[in-house]
């Protein structure tokens, strides 16, 4: 276990993972990213407040503050609780979900 402390950054492939904080578990490949949590790759950005990440199943669980934007659909998603999985393309989020497609014209929100 390495605990990393200010402005922590992760790379993994078109992936950026950043926050304040983290525990990386090494032998697991699983890191834990706490405070100002976003994560970025080419297609969708990902803020929390706290985010586990696995690097060998891709798997992301994000809680508090929850908000997911897709780039190419133009939506965004938030709620307090989301699970997504990069490589089956799987977002899941709950805790007063709110989907608001193409947030910058103000055009339609689901909740």
């Amino acid at each position: 276990m390495v605990n990393l402390n200010g402005n922590v950054s992760f790379r993994q492939g078109d992936l950026s993972l950043k926050s304040q904080r983290a525990v990386w578990y090494r032998t697991a490949g699983q890191v834990v990213f706490i405070d100002s949590v976003r994560i970025e790759d080419s297609t969708q950005t990902l803020t929390a407040d706290r985010v586990t990440y696995n690097k060998n199943s891709g798997k992301t669980i994000a809680d508090g503050n929850v908000v997911l934007v897709s780039k190419k659909e133009e939506a965004e998603i938030s709620g307090n609780h989301g699970e997504y999985d990069r490589t089956k393309k799987y977002v899941m989020v709950t805790g007063s979900p709110l989907l608001t497609i193409k947030p910058d014209k103000g055009d339609s929100t689901i909740k």
